[in-house]
């Protein structure tokens, strides 16, 4: 099981990754997922993902309640993969 990942930042510096219990590799792309595992997918913190959200550049998250949102797997996958060209 894939829990304990190593991230790197496009600006080259690298940390460890706290251990989160879920294979992050196994789930699909339309799974929604919390904060928690959305910051040890994308190694960002709750002030800078909102951030990037206000200027269009991460994923926006799904509103399920006034105090739940959610984010597809798979745009969290996309914005990975090249995170500073993406666009919402």
């Amino acid at each position: 099981m894939d829990t304990l990942q190593t991230y790197t930042h496009p600006t080259g510096s690298r940390r460890p990754r706290k251990p989160i219990g879920v294979d992050i590799a196994s789930l699909p792309d339309d799974s929604l997922v919390d904060k928690t595992i959305r910051r040890a997918v994308t190694g960002l913190g709750d002030s800078h993902t909102y951030v990037l959200i206000a200027e269009q550049k991460f994923p926006l998250p799904i509103r399920l309640g006034p105090r739940c949102v959610r984010w597809r797997m798979g745009d969290l996958r996309r914005w990975l993969a090249d995170p500073l060209n993406w666009r919402a």
